[in-house]
């Protein structure tokens, strides 16, 4: 039976773009075999490990441990993107290049047990800029450093967590507000010590510090929520150990801030 040469031509396209589709059917992309990946991260001015920071790709994320050590799951044998966050460091993002596995795993059960972590000093250590930090002296000579971004002023209530903010809730002698920012501070001399007859506490006792600001001045500073009988301290982050801070201002001699 003979065909309009319209209609061959139909069927002859017809059967190409069959063929196409089925070839595009078994040339599925695999996804990449993925591989963890080791790291240890430093600080760059003093050598010391940075425990707790976040090592990001993507929706991937590890966490550094009390080594500086992470490991973190990635593509095989592809150039990738990590990105490094923690307070009182800058942000760094740097590539990586995983290497590459020859086939693809093959998934038995039960699974296999994890490979050794290598040791830390057979890691390249990756290098991480610190900010300038706070340095809070204590009465007793115990001086720690924290992170000023982490830094907060708080009072503390019984049986409660501190309610915290990184603004001073200060009164000056005359009674007016004053609530500076912790970047407006220069030096915060202690410790704390209860005042009477203040404006802003006519009846009751409310603490008591020396404020220095970066603008120049320099005032007595009263901590408002004192008056009502609240211990007052500062809430932060190690900067070493990244561990929290809580120090009440009564025992603080005196806070530097960079």
């Amino acid at each position: 039976m003979r065909y309009p040469v319209p209609l061959l031509l139909m069927l002859s396209l017809s059967s190409t773009l069959f063929a196409s589709n089925e070839g595009a059917k078994t040339r599925a992309v695999q996804p990449l075999p993925e591989t963890p990946y080791y790291g240890r991260l430093v600080d760059a001015a003093t050598g010391l490990v940075v425990i707790h920071a976040d090592v990001t790709n993507g929706k991937r994320v590890a966490t550094t441990d009390d080594r500086g050590m992470f490991v973190i799951t990635l593509p095989a044998g592809r150039p990738t993107t990590l990105t490094v966050t923690r307070s009182g460091y800058e942000p760094l993002s740097f590539l990586v290049t995983p290497p590459a596995i020859e086939s693809p795993p093959v998934i038995i059960s039960p699974a296999p047990a994890p490979g050794v972590a290598p040791a830390p000093d057979s890691l390249t250590p990756i290098r991480v800029t610190p900010k300038p930090t706070v340095t809070v002296r204590q009465v007793s000579g115990a001086a720690v450093t924290v992170d000023l971004e982490t830094l907060q002023f708080a009072y503390v209530l019984p049986f409660a967590s501190p309610v915290a903010s990184q603004a001073a809730s200060f009164c000056k002698i005359d009674g007016s507000p004053f609530a500076p920012d912790r970047t407006e501070f220069l030096r915060i001399l202690g410790p704390a010590i209860l005042a009477r007859g203040v404006a802003c506490c006519p009846t009751g006792t409310i603490l008591s510090v020396t404020a220095e600001m970066k603008n120049g001045d320099r005032l007595e500073a009263y901590f408002s929520d004192s008056c009502a009988g609240y211990d007052i301290a500062i809430v932060a982050r190690d900067h070493v150990t990244a561990l929290p801070v809580n120090i009440s201002f009564t025992t603080i001699s005196e806070i530097v801030f960079p």
